[in-house]
């Protein structure tokens, strides 16, 4: 599965978790997937998920607030298919927790610093190179080693 289907399959399963607990609207639910992944999604990712849910009658709209705001909540068939993939969704809440704490404890800013490296390293003279590559290098081992062998 390609990480983009990996993603949206993701939220979906942490959607109709949190519709399981309480119907919410849109909003809401971004700002829950954000607190519980410390990533952020857009509407643009989230509202086609819905929209496939609300198709797949795993879900559906209870009622619209005054400002338009849909308010969604989860279906018999929705509460069924969490049951039928009690271990699915283990798995997505499990890589979700790991998710929040590989951003926090620095994965944000590494993913960062990688992307400014590539976007930079055409630019970079061949002194400057060798020393981001070496920094990278060090980096990736130790990250290995502290992996597979921890402390020791």
């Amino acid at each position: 599965m390609k990480h983009g289907k990996k993603v949206k399959e993701l939220i979906k399963i942490l959607i109709l978790k949190f519709l399981e607990k309480e119907n919410l609207h849109g909003y809401l639910l971004i700002s829950n997937i954000k607190e519980i992944t410390g990533i952020s999604v857009s509407p643009s990712m989230v509202y086609p998920i819905l929209s496939n849910l609300k198709t797949a009658g795993l879900i559906e709209v209870e009622k619209t607030e005054d400002r338009g705001k849909k308010i969604y909540k989860l279906t018999k068939d929705g509460h069924s298919f969490l049951d039928k993939n009690q271990a699915k969704v283990e798995y997505c809440m499990k890589k979700s927790k790991a998710l929040y704490h590989f951003h926090n404890f620095g994965g944000i800013e590494l993913k960062k610093a990688l992307h400014l490296a590539f976007e930079e390293f055409i630019d970079m003279d061949d002194e400057k190179r060798k020393k981001i590559g070496e920094i990278m290098q060090k980096c990736a081992k130790d990250i290995r080693y502290q992996i597979e062998y921890g402390d020791d």
